[in-house]
């Protein structure tokens, strides 16, 4: 069994033994990291055809030690002695358009990972999410971009990147 305060882990036979990692630590530790950033609901952003546009989140919650320049760079950085393995996830409600395509990326120190596409309906808005899960390390920057191929400019009118780190 667990000495008092511990967390209980398993041997390789299934039985209960102590893991000797108190509790308090675990808690901790989880508090630490959750950070987002979102579009302002009421805040549409223009999004020209065919051109991958790297969105600004202006409300922004940050719960750990990730920063946030809406506005300016429109980027989130890892911290100092911030290494790890976090994960992102991202979505966007596109205004409703033709086309064939509503793309989100993550952009990470400057070049776009595709998160999701999706296939507009033309008549209604459409909303596309993805996440990711990657190692990064302090002063790596990361953003929230999209694309559409409507033939002419729709309106992003919500978007939200979550960053948190797990590891």
């Amino acid at each position: 069994p667990a000495a008092a305060d511990n967390l209980a882990g398993l041997d390789a036979t299934g039985a209960l033994t102590d893991s000797a990692i108190a509790g308090a630590d675990v808690s901790a530790l989880l508090a630490v990291f959750a950070d987002q950033m979102r579009n302002s609901t009421d805040t549409a952003q223009s999004l020209a055809d065919a051109t991958e546009t790297l969105l600004d989140l202006e409300d922004v919650e940050l719960a750990g030690d990730v920063t946030y320049d809406a506005g300016v760079t429109r980027l989130a950085t890892i911290p100092a002695d911030g290494d790890g393995v976090y994960t992102i996830a991202a979505w966007a409600i596109f205004a409703a358009g033709a086309g064939t395509y509503r793309t989100v990326y993550a952009r990470i120190d400057g070049a776009d990972v595709e998160l999701n596409t999706a296939a507009p309906d033309g008549a209604n808005p459409d909303t596309v999410a993805g996440s990711l899960t990657a190692y990064f390390v302090a002063g790596e920057t990361i953003g929230l971009a999209v694309k559409q191929d409507s033939g002419g400019a729709i309106n992003v009118t919500n978007a939200q990147l979550a960053i948190q780190r797990i590891q």
